[in-house]
């Protein structure tokens, strides 16, 4: 990245590598636990058997989409509708 890149552009690069960071912690979680998982006895869900700064971030993103996003009853509808 440079002075002339757009504050769009950097954004994303951003928003790509946050992305690619959360994946691949999510990767290394379901490895570790891919015997428990496959099995059904995976105590919790996948996210928290993550670790460090990943674990809270994607803990923070699911209180926000419960709180704000699946609150909203326009939204909820416009969810369903968009998979039937």
């Amino acid at each position: 990245l440079g002075p002339r890149d757009s504050r769009r552009r950097k954004l994303a690069i951003l928003r790509g590598k946050a992305i690619e960071h959360l994946t691949n912690a999510a990767a290394r979680a379901f490895v570790d636990q891919q015997q428990a998982l496959l099995a059904g006895q995976l105590a919790g869900d996948l996210v928290e058997h993550m670790h460090g700064p990943a674990k809270l971030c994607v803990q923070r993103a699911k209180a926000i989409a419960r709180e704000k996003i699946f609150q909203d009853k326009r939204k909820t509808l416009h969810e369903i509708g968009a998979y039937t």
